[in-house]
């Protein structure tokens, strides 16, 4: 009965008894038995048919058996067909070299044994059709791999359920859980995503390494066999058929590994049933014997205890290149670094070793292929499969073939190369369309005449176009240009250099959706192939608005510091200037009073030029301190409701002098009714000041200066004008800036740092009021207008009046003891010969441990205690002043050169009474003396 998947087996005889013979024999086999009764005639049959085997008799009449054998094997698909010659008789005589050299696998002579020439037969007819499965099986990968592209990978993906899909990273971690991965292993592509791979191995393979060995094996050989049991997500085991590849960059940097199974449990449990059944027809040493000899193949024993190969058979010699009858010594089955004695190839030891501890230890078929190293030093591939048996005394040793399959691994690294190939592409492939649509910059591609084939998401949002709207219009007149013809043509002469090979790279302005104008670093580069031909043109750019806007405020932020630093090395220079002006007659006078002490009149004059002098030094100094607290925030205003007019006649009081020696004319006009507002009397009096100190300045001599004063609804608003050098339009911006200075006027200036206006505008605006400067131009004046908010009037709330008058009790307070303490001897000593002049008893310290002494003997009314010294500074020597007896009520007063808010609340803190800034002027000081001499007074009336 034919077998539904029968071979075809050809015999070749000329005798027609002979044909009848062979095919009553063989038909028992249940395959299609073809005849032939000449040599031609069996070339005609094995042209039009495949055939397992071939029966050909060596004598035959026109073409001998051996010139037909010649004949097939020169026919590329029978090349290989198993040709089993037979012959009547033997003598000496017959060619059997010759018979082995045309490819005969084996010669039987006449009568034949039935029973041997089926056993012979069926054997490569079974090899035959393992063969034809095997070459179908790969047939059908290298197909699949050569068809894979990009735009059908996700629809395999999608309808592979019967493969798992799997991708992981360089460290095993899951990054992709594609075909049939959640059916097969009921874990969630969710749940996988982000875990190791090893989620699916048994415990036993993760406790043996098993899942790091599959990855080393990928990426050492580049594939990775996977037929074994796994594990699901509820515990359930399946048997996996698949394999482990590794995925590597065209430069062959590692990227992670793609492994792909299948749930071939029915399979498996199949081919153990079967490999039973196999064990079970393999009983007969003798029978397998004579089957491996007829097809070709070696046949071997490893014995672990005493770690030999035997070779069984010469086949196995001739492979493995042994003499007959000899040994292969393997030492060291556990070592995997040691090098064996004689044929296996260094780097495949180690796997050789696994396959066969893995046999020994869990009964698993062996199976090995590698490269062995022959006599004459060539490398051979070899396949060596084999199962575990036992011996009558228990020991275990593995007994299997060998075949030579050189020819066939050549073609399988052919294939698996393609299959590498392909799936490098097609990572590549996925990769760059993940880079393409998620790159933070525009990308496209075009043909060399500028037609768009493809434009990434960023492109379309930015155009607020759709991809069929740009594909296939010319890239110069896509919504990024087509606002602009000089635009359009720019990048159209670009998109020209591009295609003939050059780039074309420049920052251009371009369109978006919301109709804004930004800017773009177009790049223009041409793609070539590995000739150098030019294929297509690839458009990208990066949006740059951002960045251009942020080097514009950088060079208008250095432009602004280089402004200022000019300003700054002008104010030193002004500063130096305007600091010698007052030291230059305060030395002068020195030298008079020195030169004309009896002179008196001589001598008045020359303290009121060093008094208007020192003045004028002390307001410099305290313009600086008062922009340097102005600047950190630290200056306080003393807010109260006061009436405006007492602040304004303080300032003129103060200005008056330096108006009326410039003899210029000077105009005030107020309103009649009273404008309150909420201020700081000092501070408000120093902006009105600096207003007209500033007018007089820069007014020639005998001009005109206005001060207006009247009522805007809500506001006050004060304005001083004058017919001086005026300000040039471009320079009204900058007054207010600090360190500013006309350039145009700075020489015509009667003096000053640049900083009175700064502080008016500062000041002002703590008042929650307004500055501004307005001029015609150069030589027609300037006029400068404050704007207040007013407070309510309360018809019965008193006004705060200022006192027009420095307070006098010089005379009152007369017989005080004082005691000086500074670490200057100069200052210490100069303001003791003030005080003994006015009639007070004094003593002098210049560090703190002497003040000390001197106070507990001295017992000194008041001490004026400078604050910085070194060594005993003043809070510390005013705290231990405090402890001392009948110093607890003296009068401290702390004379230091810092003024601010925060200094005063120190001393305070320290035991201070009062607290004065140097240089303090007498009237300060004869008010404290005058508060002592009162106390005093009323004490010794008591």
């Amino acid at each position: 009965m034919r077998r539904s998947d029968a071979v075809n087996i050809l015999i070749v005889d000329d005798e027609p008894a002979n044909l009848l013979a062979l095919e009553a024999v063989l038909d028992r086999l249940g395959e299609n038995i073809v005849r032939a009764r000449s040599g031609e005639e069996a070339l005609e049959k094995v042209e039009q048919t495949d055939f397992a085997a071939i029966l050909l008799d060596v004598r035959m009449p026109t073409i001998s058996g051996f010139e037909t054998a010649r004949r097939i094997r020169q026919r590329p698909a029978s090349s290989r067909t198993p040709i089993l010659f037979q012959t009547a008789a033997m003598d000496a005589n017959f060619p059997i070299e010759e018979a082995y050299a045309l490819g005969a696998v084996d010669y039987l002579m006449k009568p034949l044994v039935p029973s041997v020439l089926r056993a012979k037969v069926s054997f490569f007819v079974e090899l035959y059709r393992k063969n034809a499965e095997l070459v179908a099986v790969q047939q059908e990968r290298h197909r699949a791999a050569l068809n894979a592209k990009d735009q059908r990978i996700r629809l395999i993906l999608d309808n592979s359920k019967d493969y798992a899909f799997v991708v992981t990273d360089p460290k095993g971690v899951v990054t992709e859980w594609e075909g049939g991965a959640e059916a097969i292993t009921g874990w969630l592509a969710a749940e996988a995503v982000g875990r190791s791979a090893s989620i699916i191995f048994t415990p036993e393979d993760c406790a043996a390494g098993r899942p790091a060995f599959e990855m080393r094996m990928a990426k050492e050989t580049g594939r990775s066999e996977n037929k074994r049991w796994h594990i699901c997500k509820d515990g359930t085991r399946f048997f996996a058929d698949g394999v482990m590849v590794s995925l590597n960059d065209a430069s062959g940097k590692l990227r992670g590994y793609a492994k792909i199974f299948r749930n071939a449990t029915a399979e498996q449990l199949a081919a153990d049933e079967l490999r039973a059944s196999n064990d079970r027809l393999a009983a007969s040493e003798a029978r397998v014997r004579l089957a491996t000899e007829a097809a070709d193949l070696g046949i071997w024993i490893w014995n672990p205890a005493s770690g030999q190969v035997h070779w069984e058979n010469d086949r196995a010699r001739q492979i493995f290149g042994a003499a007959p009858g000899g040994l292969a010594n393997v030492s060291d089955v556990h070592d995997a670094m040691r090098r064996p004695d004689d044929f296996l190839y260094p780097q495949d030891f180690p796997e050789f070793q696994r396959q066969a501890i893995v046999t020994i230890t869990t009964g698993e078929r062996f199976s090995f292929q590698g490269r062995i190293v022959r006599n004459d030093g060539s490398l051979r591939w070899v396949e060596m499969t084999g199962r575990l048996q036992h011996a009558a005394d228990g020991a275990p040793h593995i007994l299997g073939m060998v075949a030579d399959v050189n020819e066939r691994k050549r073609a399988e690294e052919r294939e698996r190369q393609a299959a590498h190939e392909a799936i490098a592409a097609a990572e590549t492939n996925a990769k760059f369309r993940t880079f393409f649509e998620q790159g933070s910059y525009f990308a496209g591609v075009m043909t060399i005449d500028g037609t768009m084939i493809e434009a990434n998401r960023l492109c379309l949002e930015m155009s607020g176009l759709t991809r069929e709207e740009i594909v296939g219009r010319k890239f110069w007149e896509c919504g990024w240009w087509n606002r602009s013809p000089e635009l359009m043509e720019t990048v159209r002469l670009g998109a020209e250099d591009a295609a003939s090979g050059t780039t074309f790279r420049k920052e251009l302005p371009y369109f978006a959706a919301d109709g804004s104008t930004r800017t773009v670093d177009l790049i223009l580069a041409p793609v070539t192939d590995d000739n150098g031909d030019i294929l297509f043109v690839a458009p990208t750019g990066t949006d740059i608005t951002d960045r251009k806007q942020a080097e514009d405020r950088l060079r208008r932020l250095a432009a602004d510091l280089a402004e200022m630093d000019r300003r700054k090395t002008e104010f030193l220079a002004t500063l130096a200037h305007e600091l010698r002006n007052p030291l230059a007659p305060l030395r002068n006078g020195l030298h008079i009073l020195q030169l004309a002490a009896n002179d008196t009149e001589m001598a008045g004059r020359t303290r009121d030029m060093m008094e208007r002098q020192l003045l004028h030094l002390v307001h410099l100094v305290d313009d600086l301190l008062d922009v340097a607290r102005i600047t950190r925030g630290q200056i306080e205003l003393k807010l109260k409701r006061v009436e405006l007019k007492p602040i304004i006649e303080n300032a003129i009081d103060t200005c008056l002098p330096l108006i009326e020696a410039s003899s210029h004319r000077f105009h005030v006009q107020m309103p009649k009714e009273v404008l309150i507002t909420v201020a700081d009397p000092t501070r408000m009096a120093q902006v009105i000041s600096n207003l007209l100190n500033n007018a007089a300045k820069y007014t020639p001599h005998g001009g005109c200066i206005d001060l207006r004063v009247d009522r805007d609804g809500g506001d006050v608003v004060i304005s001083v004008s004058d017919n001086g050098l005026g300000i040039p339009a471009e320079a009204l911006h900058g007054v207010f800036g600090m360190f500013s200075q006309v350039a145009c006027n700075m020489k015509r200036s009667q003096g000053g740092l640049g900083i009175g206006l700064t502080l008016v505008r500062q000041l002002v605006e703590l008042h929650g009021g307004s500055v501004t400067a307005s001029s015609p131009g150069t030589g027609q004046g300037s006029t400068f207008t404050v704007r207040l908010p007013m407070a309510e009037s309360h018809p019965d709330e008193g006004m705060t009046v200022l006192p027009n008058a420095v307070l006098r009790g010089a005379a009152r307070s007369r017989g005080v003891r004082v005691l000086v303490v500074d670490d200057n001897e100069d200052i210490a000593e100069s303001m003791s010969a003030l005080l003994d002049l006015g009639g007070h008893t004094t003593r002098v310290a210049n560090d703190g441990l002497r003040a000390l002494q001197i106070a507990h003997e001295f017992k000194p009314d008041a001490v004026f205690l400078d604050i910085g010294m070194p060594g005993m500074d003043g809070y510390a020597v005013a705290r231990a002043l405090r402890e001392l007896p009948d110093m607890e009520s003296v009068m401290l007063v702390a004379l230091t050169g810092w003024g601010a808010e925060s200094d005063r609340i120190r001393s305070r803190e320290a035991g201070f009474n009062e607290h004065l800034t140097k240089p303090a002027g007498l009237p300060a000081i004869a008010g404290i003396l005058a508060k002592i001499g009162h106390a005093k007074q009323v004490s010794t009336k008591t």
